[in-house]
């Protein structure tokens, strides 16, 4: 895929300002200039993809923590199966997103992937890695399932 992917879960702002993502695990993208996305480091959540999935997969009622405009666009996330967020968490980062959910369909996480917008079209981006993020969430949930049968997932 050449960009830069991670998995991330969502948790309490440090600050109390509102809900966060925290990313887990990353893998850095095979090029010159990349998207970095440390494990550990904290982004607002309605600002990120992996935030928007993580978000909309919440019961309704917890759905609208954000800024004004955020439910209509969880529900388009919901709509859509996955999240696409262009320029807002950064100038020029484009990401786009899928649920992680537990054996019992409870979303636990969300692996995304990171890239420069200018290197193409929303469009072309969503056809280029949702194929490749979807089957990397389809793995990531068959673990899960065993995982599950012997340890609870925590949700934080």
């Amino acid at each position: 895929m050449r960009d830069s992917a991670s998995l991330a879960v969502l948790t309490t702002d440090a600050a109390g300002t509102g809900p966060s993502v925290r990313y887990v695990a990353g893998a850095p993208a095979a090029r010159i200039m990349s998207v970095t996305i440390s494990p550990g480091s904290r982004a607002p959540a309605h600002a990120t993809a992996p935030g928007r999935v993580l978000l909309a997969a919440r019961p309704a009622h917890h759905g609208a923590d954000g800024p004004a405009g955020l439910p209509a666009l969880l529900d388009g996330v919901r709509a859509d199966g996955h999240a696409l967020v262009d320029d807002e968490l950064e100038a020029g980062l484009r990401s786009v997103a899928v649920t992680v959910r537990d054996r019992t369909g409870r979303a636990v996480a969300a692996v995304g992937v990171s890239t420069h917008a200018a290197g193409r079209a929303p469009a072309a981006t969503r056809a280029a890695v949702l194929p490749a993020l979807r089957e990397t969430a389809v793995a990531i949930e068959a673990d899960l399932r065993v995982a599950g049968r012997y340890l609870p997932v925590p949700v934080p």
